[in-house]
């Protein structure tokens, strides 16, 4: 009987024992399965998991929206499409962040995404097609915006948000790029530690804003903000057309209009 219960206990200390040092070296996969979320996901499947429902949420609600909207003839409650409409944008930028961080890429994460830019093209082209005969109505005396912008280098900064859109958003039907604003707005001015370097930095950067306009349905063009950031320090200036998100206002107009 005690040699019994001493093998006994001696088999209870090997388990606790390998399990201890199991734990403390990162090998007992449990609940928390590492970037990927909490089921043990990693990688591009867990991306999916994570924020891919999240995509296919806002899409979901976007559809439901439209109409919604159609049906009621409130062309107010359109706001609200455009709304899910650019969190589904988000949520592809976010996507796209992650693929990187989390060293997903590769032909199937490259699918992967084209698949998820496809579907959003096609819902914004359904949703705006829908509800096209409840807006027409509200958007008569909306003008185009105006190109205001007359520098030496707007012809330059003209080409760099051109090609960065088409890149970015190749399945759009551009109707022109306008600059509505005489010159760059200062965005930062101000004086940063940096940790690496043990010392103060001058931090100055402008933006120059612009407004793309692209045709969305037969009758209606949407008006997305796109920009040239600008370091006033080094000179260095960079396109940002990634404004099909939830923090960017789009507007619309008639084709018509545009002149």
């Amino acid at each position: 009987m005690k040699k019994t219960i001493i093998s006994f206990v001696i088999l209870i200390c090997f388990i606790l024992c390998n399990f201890s040092t199991a734990m403390s070296q990162g090998l007992y996969h449990g609940k928390s399965g590492g970037p990927g979320g909490n089921d043990g996901r990693s990688g591009l499947s867990g991306i999916k998991m994570r924020y891919g429902e999240k995509f296919d949420r806002n899409i979901a609600k976007a559809n439901s929206l439209a109409k919604q909207t159609a049906n009621s003839g409130n062309a107010a409650t359109f706001s609200d499409v455009l709304a899910a409409l650019n969190a589904a944008g988000s949520v592809i930028e976010e996507i796209k962040e992650k693929i990187v961080n989390w060293k997903a890429s590769g032909p199937e994460a490259d699918r992967y995404l084209a698949e998820l830019a496809e579907t959003y093209q096609k819902t914004s082209a359904d949703a705006f097609n829908l509800c096209e005969p409840v807006l027409v109505k509200t958007l008569a005396d909306k003008s185009a915006p105006k190109d205001v912008y007359s520098s030496s280098d707007k012809s330059k900064y003209y080409k760099m948000i051109m090609s960065s859109w088409k890149e970015t958003w190749p399945e759009d039907k551009i109707l022109g790029l306008r600059f509505p604003n005489a010159e760059f707005k200062q965005t930062v001015n101000e004086k940063r530690w940096d940790s690496n370097k043990k010392a103060w930095h001058y931090v100055k950067k402008s933006v120059l804003v612009a407004k793309m306009v692209v045709q969305v349905s037969p009758k209606l063009a949407a008006i997305y903000p796109a920009y040239i950031n600008r370091d006033d320090l080094s000179g260095a200036v960079n396109a940002g057309v990634s404004t099909k998100g939830s923090e960017y206002i789009v507007e619309l107009m008639l084709v018509s209009n545009f002149r």
